[in-house]
């Protein structure tokens, strides 16, 4: 790990989530407005201390972690998160289907931060993680700059599904095959 960055863009730095980002991490997972972008039930962060012991947890893990921090390169402050995870089936078990969000604090969006660190993650997935075929995206169907971003990285659209749980999404696809043409 260079640093403490899994991997850069132009402008951004992505890495291992830490105790220390509880507070903007706090401000972004609490807004109403940003949180309304991800979950279409209502949920917000409640309690900046149950946050910064689940960062520490994670930060101190020697597993792959889920989540990670979007920093700026400029300034090293934190705007958002990227994560990665398999998805359930509707039984509750390992679907061998894998899926990345992206999330950002509503003083960042409208620059093509959300673009560049999910372009950025894809390609840095399919490097390291060895027989890793196709990532699925999912959005709400309202939520256009979503559906937007997954289109200019280079996902195609699948379907409108509620597979997987979480109600009907708009889930989007890109294989490893399709991003070595893109690159």
């Amino acid at each position: 790990m260079k640093d403490d960055f899994i991997f850069e863009t132009e402008r951004l730095r992505v890495r291992v989530w830490k105790h220390t980002d509880a507070e903007a991490a706090f401000s972004i997972f609490s807004d109403p407005v940003v949180m309304r972008t991800f979950r279409n039930d209502g949920w917000v962060l409640k309690s900046k201390e149950a946050l910064e012991l689940v960062l520490c947890e994670v930060e101190n893990s020697q597993c792959f972690p889920e989540h990670y921090a979007i920093t700026l390169k400029s300034n090293s402050r934190l705007i958002g998160s990227l994560s990665f995870r398999e998805l359930e089936d509707d039984q509750n078990r390992a679907s061998g289907e894998y899926e990345i969000t992206w999330i950002l604090a509503r003083a960042y969006w409208g620059n093509g931060y959300a673009t560049e660190s999910a372009r950025g993650f894809i390609q840095y997935l399919f490097g390291t993680k060895l027989g890793l075929r196709r990532i699925l995206a999912r959005c709400l169907p309202s939520h256009l700059k979503s559906r937007n971003v997954a289109e200019r990285i280079g996902m195609k659209f699948l379907c409108t599904s509620s597979l997987y749980g979480s109600g009907l999404l708009t889930v989007y696809e890109i294989s490893n095959s399709i991003l070595e043409v893109l690159l």
